[in-house]
């Protein structure tokens, strides 16, 4: 214990750190700031860490400290694993390159992909050893990888976020205009030439009645009816 809180603390400290902050950030994003428009790992990012820790320590801590594995058959477990990731990198290059650009939450599982191979990698150099440092690490690569997507994500596609479409309204106009939701691209009930991220509906009260206006995530423009 005493190793933990010393030694350990700072490695151990940072990846908590990591984890908060990165699930705080996707969960501003996908609800908060875009209303769904990207959608966000939150779910995985947040649940997954937590349940694995629980499970370790509910069936597998007893497990692991029984008699070492031999060699031959850590360095096999090793190579499944690896190919095995390799395997899932293609996959997700493939996905995000024929069409799962639309989405954040496909770059940021590229993301997650390519650092549990970088984590594969420094794990075999170790030699298998799994201590909590490399744990704690693990962690930290991973989370500051799919960080690193969704900052590079917003910057280079730079969609629009709720607020921002409310004031393009308000600067062409439509003041007091109401923000309803997020319609996505496949939707039946939005107007044809919406991007692939979807519009933001928008409802503004005008001469008795109601205005519905749509603002594209992607492009920006402003769709309203003629």
């Amino acid at each position: 214990m005493e190793k933990i809180i010393g030694k350990l603390n700072y490695r151990v400290l940072a990846a908590v750190l990591l984890f908060l902050v990165t699930c705080a950030a996707l969960y501003a994003i996908e609800f908060v700031m875009y209303a769904g428009a990207v959608g966000t790992v939150f779910i995985y990012a947040s649940v997954y860490p937590p349940l694995v820790i629980l499970l370790y320590y509910a069936f597998g801590r007893r497990k692991s400290q029984g008699a070492e594995k031999p060699e031959y058959l850590r360095a096999a477990q090793f190579k499944i694993a690896f190919f095995l990731l390799i395997v899932c990198t293609v996959f997700t290059y493939y996905y995000v390159l024929t069409g799962g650009y639309a989405r954040l939450s496909s770059i940021q599982l590229l993301a997650a992909v390519n650092a549990l191979v970088i984590i594969a990698v420094l794990h075999k150099l170790r030699r298998g050893k799994t201590d909590i440092s490399f744990k704690a690490t693990a962690i930290s690569i991973i989370y500051s990888m799919i960080f690193l997507a969704t900052v590079l994500f917003l910057l280079i596609t730079q969609p629009y976020t709720v607020s921002g479409a409310r004031k393009a309204l308000e600067d062409n106009g439509y003041h007091n205009a109401v923000f309803i939701t997020h319609h996505r691209a496949d939707a039946d009930d939005i107007p044809a030439q919406a991007g692939h991220l979807g519009v933001y509906h928008f409802i503004k009260s005008a001469n008795g009645g109601e205005l519905d206006l749509y603002v594209d995530v992607a492009t920006r423009e402003i769709i309203s009816p003629d």
